[in-house]
């Protein structure tokens, strides 16, 4: 299915509907792809989306503590959260 943009330049579909959702579904699919999926979300604005991915990937989980916690950073650098107290900065600019 298709994506389609309404009429404020947002796609309608959910992340169930995304597209390219079959690809990240495989059991093969690389940490290295579901980062740069992550930050190609990132890059056009869709932080809601992306913490959507990331919570089907942790409930599901295809990912390690780790991975995770660095991507979550990202996400939340997007949205402007600060870092928690204690992490180690993966994914911030010093």
């Amino acid at each position: 299915m298709a994506s389609t943009l309404d009429r404020a330049g947002r796609y309608s579909e959910s992340v169930e509907h995304h597209p390219l959702a079959a690809q990240y579904e495989g059991a093969y699919f690389s940490v290295w792809a579901k980062e740069c999926f992550v930050r190609a979300l990132l890059e056009c604005w869709r932080v809601e989306e992306a913490r959507q991915w990331l919570d089907k990937w942790k409930n599901e989980g295809r990912v390690r503590a780790l991975e995770m916690e660095y991507w979550e950073s990202l996400v939340d650098k997007a949205a402007g959260v600060p870092p928690r107290p204690g992490y180690s900065g993966l994914g911030w600019e010093r």
